[in-house]
């Protein structure tokens, strides 16, 4: 089973979520701050919604390392510091 993290679940997080759910024998942890993104996904097959406060990183960087892809749909003002946390909470990645 792949798992994918997909951190924003707006209009770019949500097409992202939908799209690497649609792939066999994945799933996909959907995090956002808002119910109503995450209520636009209720029902997807192989998602699971996660309501977080973003950016949080100590929460970033425990799902992604728990994922073999992470998507970062956020937007611009949360700013490149945090983009690069999921990159660091796995060893050897690139970015860290």
């Amino acid at each position: 089973m792949k798992r994918i993290a997909v951190f924003g679940c707006g209009l770019v997080g949500g097409l992202i979520v939908r799209d690497a759910a649609s792939e066999p024998d994945t799933e996909v942890l959907a995090v956002d701050a808002a119910d109503a993104a995450l209520a636009r996904l209720a029902g997807v097959p192989h998602v699971r919604p996660q309501r977080a406060a973003l950016p949080d990183p100590a929460t970033v960087s425990r799902w992604a390392a728990e994922a073999d892809a992470v998507a970062l749909a956020v937007p611009g003002f949360m700013g490149t510091p945090w983009t690069r946390t999921p990159a660091r909470s796995r060893a050897g990645a690139a970015g860290t």
